[in-house]
C-alpha cells in the first residue's frame, strides 16, 4: 500500500515536471517567432506627401512646443527599417500622447495658445488615430510588413497635414495679401515716379 502511494506521488511529480518543460518550450517558441518578426525588414515606403517645412512664424511657435517636437522627431525617424525597431518606437509615441492628454485633463494648455484651434486639434486627433492603427498593425500576432509600411505612410502624411494646418494658421488672408500687394505696387510706383 505504501509503495502504491509512493508510485503515485512519483508519477504526479513526473507529470508536473513534464508539463512544466512543455510550457517552457512553448514560451521559447513564441519568443523565437517574435524575434523572427523583429528582424523582418519593411518594404520601401511609397506614397508620401511632399515634406513641408513650417513657415518662420510657425517655427517660432512650435519651437517650444515639446509635444510637437517629440512627435515629429519620432514620426520622421520611421522609415525603411525592421518591425522590431518600430515596436520599440511605438511605446514612445503612446507616452507622448498620454502626456498630452494628462495636461489637457489638468486644464493645462499643452498646445500653444496661438495654435489651440479646433482645426489643429482635429489634425492632432487624426494623427493619433493613424498612430494607433500603426500600433495595432505592429503588435498583431502575425504582423504584415506591407500593412505596417502603409500605416507608416498614413502616419507621416497625417503629420504633414498637421504641418499644413499649422502653416495655415499663420497664412495671410486674401484681404491682407491684396493689401500687401497693393502696398508693394504703391512703393514701386513711387520709386518709378522718382526715377522719371
Amino acid at each position: 500500500m505504501i509503495t502504491y502511494r509512493l508510485h503515485t506521488v512519483y508519477l504526479v511529480l513526473l507529470l508536473l515536471v513534464i508539463s512544466c518543460s512543455k510550457k517552457e518550450s512553448k514560451e521559447t517558441q513564441i519568443a523565437k517567432s517574435e524575434s523572427i518578426y523583429d528582424t523582418i525588414a519593411l518594404p520601401k515606403i511609397d506614397g508620401l506627401k511632399p515634406k513641408l517645412g513650417l513657415t518662420r512664424e510657425a517655427q517660432n511657435v512650435t519651437e517650444n512646443w515639446v509635444f510637437y517636437q517629440e512627435i515629429s522627431q519620432i514620426i520622421n525617424s520611421l522609415g525603411p527599417t525592421t518591425i522590431g525597431r518600430i515596436k520599440k518606437q511605438i511605446p514612445q509615441l503612446s507616452t507622448i500622447y498620454a502626456n498630452l492628454k494628462e495636461s489637457q485633463v489638468a486644464n493645462e494648455s499643452a498646445i500653444p495658445v496661438t495654435l489651440n484651434t479646433q482645426a489643429i486639434r482635429a489634425r492632432l486627433a487624426a494623427l493619433e488615430t493613424q498612430l494607433m492603427m500603426l500600433k495595432n498593425e505592429v503588435f498583431k500576432n502575425e504582423p504584415s510588413s506591407g500593412r505596417i509600411a502603409k500605416s507608416i505612410v498614413k502616419s507621416k502624411n497625417a503629420l504633414q497635414d498637421l504641418n499644413l494646418q499649422i502653416d495655415e494658421r499663420f497664412a495671410l488672408s486674401i484681404e491682407e495679401m491684396l493689401e500687401a500687394a497693393s502696398e508693394s505696387n504703391d512703393t514701386l510706383t513711387i520709386k518709378k515716379g522718382l526715377v522719371e
